[in-house]
């Protein structure tokens, strides 16, 4: 369940949202609907960098 708001990005098929980092503290997930797990990349809210998920596809 996501609790925070949703926002659908324009230059990718992608939604973001807010979520708690396992490494600690909070940061933006990015969900895209033709990929089967759950979110391609993190982005730090501290850094503004993109944190890949494990399994991501670098074609991505």
């Amino acid at each position: 369940m996501i609790r925070t708001n949703v926002v659908k990005l324009a230059t990718i098929p992608a939604i973001a949202f807010r979520q708690k980092l396992t490494a600690g503290g909070s940061g933006i997930t990015i969900l895209r609907p033709d990929v089967k797990q759950p979110g391609i990349a993190s982005i730090s809210t501290k850094t503004g960098e993109a944190i890949p998920a494990k399994n991501t596809d670098v074609k991505l």
